[in-house]
């Protein structure tokens, strides 16, 4: 071989269903010249290149296996929450919501002045103008759950143990923290929560990796909280200080 030579040697551990495997690449010696660099080493490549493979895809597969597990199950729980609500949105907050947006957008609103995060007002009266008055509200309801689920399952579903997803998903829709404001009309406060939860674990991703997708993420769910309810986009603020 051309150029300088070093020996070294590689432990490699494959996760499998019984455990933890550890597989050692013996010592050889390798070329730093660029026609090893490039690919020229085969064996030690080919080895390392199977390594990879088996482990990085299987774990991809896994992951979106948890979190598409997490995401039905989360749409289910929305679908139930729906079919309990009725065909009339309860609660008198979601007309609330309504008037405010029609002020907010130049038309007729509440007879009271007050500072409100526009985010869902507006978002219930733009609906109302395709969907109607009913539905509109109805359809922010379903989104404000469905959302915080969803960011739920994503910052679960990120670490070793696959399957707090979708019981965390179970459980966090089962609470009266998300229940109650549903039933009320308190859809700011789970479309906030959402953002917060997003924001502050995006922000924690993008230190941990260094990945944009994540500080896009952070920057999304803390867009998403100061704009639907002032208190949860302090929280936000704050949670991402932390980090």
């Amino acid at each position: 071989m051309h150029g300088r030579e070093r020996t070294c040697g590689v432990s490699v551990g494959l996760r499998t269903t019984k455990g933890v495997t550890i597989h050692r690449i013996p010592a050889r010696r390798l070329s730093e010249d660029k026609d090893v660099v490039g690919g020229g080493d085969g064996a030690y490549a080919a080895a390392m290149n199977a390594l990879t493979a088996t482990t990085t895809p299987q774990r991809r597969r896994e992951w979106w296996m948890s979190f598409g597990l997490s995401g039905v199950i989360a749409v289910v729980i929305t679908l139930q929450r729906m079919m309990q609500m009725g065909q009339l949105p309860s609660g008198l907050d979601g007309g609330e919501w309504l008037a405010i947006g029609r002020g907010l957008l130049g038309g007729v609103g509440r007879s009271t002045e007050g500072a409100y995060a526009p985010l869902v007002p507006i978002t219930v009266a733009s609906l109302a103008r395709m969907i109607g008055e009913v539905d509109a509200v109805r359809a922010m309801a379903a989104v404000s759950l469905l959302a915080l689920l969803m960011a739920v399952a994503l910052v679960c579903t990120r670490g070793e143990r696959l399957w707090i997803g979708p019981v965390t998903v179970v459980i966090v829709g089962s609470s009266a923290t998300v229940t109650e404001p549903l039933a009320f009309g308190g859809y700011p406060q789970n479309l906030a929560l959402a953002g917060a939860v997003l924001a502050i674990a995006g922000a924690a991703g993008w230190l941990a990796s260094g990945q944009r997708s994540w500080m896009v993420a952070a920057g999304i769910g803390g867009i998403t909280a100061a704009l639907s309810h002032h208190l949860y986009g302090m929280v936000a603020v704050v949670g991402i200080a932390m980090v």
